[in-house]
């Protein structure tokens, strides 16, 4: 067993095994891209180096506690201060730091799983899911990375994690694919996912599956579509499995997620993108155990969060040096989070 299995089988010593507390006929589930949640010390397996005391950020303990309680205060944000009854997100270097989210910025609101699993990826920058509800089995990592392929090329692998939500299998798949125009480098990921979930639902057609994350990719991706992962807005052509319709895209209704500024910043130019999205499979669009609630979907996007240009705000602010960054003047991350929510069937 490595070292991140050992951290994932300690947490479920360390958290009482407790289901949530069952105040409403609604799950709320998140993705959020927190942007370089990293801690202060030197991964010597990983290029991390950027975000050291003494690299290109300047990255401190000062800091890191700070950006740990800017993004519990986004998190909180959700739900009405609850904060989601399960979050994804991408972006965290490895274990004791999303730790220390949970603890330092997130502590009462009453999360009993936390999964965090190593990828191939060499900076460090990995997956996590939180939850009220606990693990239904052992969660893994499925991985793109192809023989031969150079370590820097290697894509982050997909999180997998079942939970157990009051007696229903809800199975979560956590990604963060690749950046870049050309689709090439996403289609890896999404064909290797898109096998995994056609067994999964092959083998038990109402498998109640939610497919979340930073795709870094719009719906004219050719990696989401049906050379890739397979991605509908036909939630009939979803129910009824039909050829390229694997998951149905839980749209919101502003898809407004990301916004991109050519480096170094020089004032407004750049563009707004939808890379984060929630996809459901079959089993969530029918009336048994869990369903996705239509029209749930919307991104998160409280004032605090916005720059004066309406645009996220990032951790450190646009055309400073990281070095002269005011610490009172610490944004959030340049995505925003997206919402979307389940609803338990009535009990028979």
């Amino acid at each position: 067993m490595d070292i991140a299995r050992a951290y994932t089988r300690y947490v479920g010593k360390l958290m009482p095994d407790r289901r949530h507390d069952g105040g409403g006929d609604e799950i709320v589930l998140a993705t959020y891209n927190v942007e370089a949640l990293f801690d202060c010390e030197k991964d010597p397996e990983k290029q991390d180096h950027e975000y050291l005391p003494h690299g290109f950020y300047a990255w401190t303990e000062e800091k890191l506690k700070v950006k740990l309680a800017n993004l519990g205060r986004v998190i909180r944000t959700i739900d009405g201060g609850r904060g989601p009854d399960i979050l994804a997100l991408n972006e965290v270097e490895n274990f004791p730091v999303a730790e220390r989210l949970l603890r330092d910025a997130l502590d009462g609101l009453g999360y009993v799983t936390l999964v965090h699993l190593e990828t191939d990826d060499l900076h460090g920058l990995d997956n996590v899911l939180l939850s009220r509800y606990p693990l239904r089995a052992p969660a893994c990592v499925h991985s793109a990375t192809r023989a031969g392929m150079e370590p820097a090329k290697r894509p982050r692998g997909v999180l997998e994690a079942t939970l157990d939500v009051d007696g229903v299998a809800l199975t979560i798949f956590v990604n963060h694919w690749p950046a870049g125009r050309a689709p090439g480098p996403r289609l890896g990921v999404a064909r290797m996912l898109r096998r995994l979930l056609e067994e999964r639902i092959l083998a038990e057609p109402d498998a109640e599956i939610v497919v979340l994350g930073d795709f870094n990719a719009g719906l004219d991706d050719e990696a989401l579509g049906r050379a890739g992962l397979g991605v509908s807005a036909d939630d009939a052509a979803v129910r009824d499995g039909a050829p390229g319709a694997t998951l149905f895209h839980a749209a919101a209704a502003d898809p407004r997620t990301h916004f991109t500024r050519p480096w170094p910043y020089k004032g407004p130019e750049g563009a707004w993108n939808a890379l984060d999205h929630v996809f459901v499979s079959r089993g969530l669009l029918d009336d048994d155990g869990l369903t996705w609630v239509s029209g749930s979907t919307a991104v998160v996007r409280e004032d605090f969060m916005l720059a004066d240009d309406g645009t996220p705000r990032p951790f450190f602010e646009r055309g400073v040096r990281p070095r002269e960054q005011k610490l009172e003047r610490a944004g959030f991350s340049d995505h925003l989070p997206v919402v979307t929510r389940l609803r338990r069937a009535p009990r028979k």
